[in-house]
């Protein structure tokens, strides 16, 4: 339907941004991304996850996969894939 492909490019749009405003300190990287989850959920699973601080300390991952259903807001569902480092 029109309105889930109007919430996928929101969601799209909302992630671009959240990459792209900088974050003082903080550095977050993701190989790739894809919006899914057609036509009951949108589903955001990303590749290549890794997030660093001006200190050095790092955190890496396989990638995240965070789910939401629309009657179900506002639960979210986040699940980080192995391994993490």
């Amino acid at each position: 339907s029109a309105g889930w492909f109007w919430a996928q490019q929101k969601a799209r749009a909302t992630v671009e941004g959240f990459l792209a405003r900088s974050n003082p300190g903080l550095t977050i990287d993701v190989a790739s991304y894809d919006v899914t989850g057609f036509p009951l959920s949108l589903t955001l699973a990303s590749t290549g996850l890794k997030v660093t601080d001006a200190r050095g300390g790092a955190w890496s991952g396989e990638g995240v996969d965070v789910s939401v259903v629309p009657w179900r807001l506002p639960d979210v569902d986040i699940r980080l894939a192995a391994p993490q480092r």
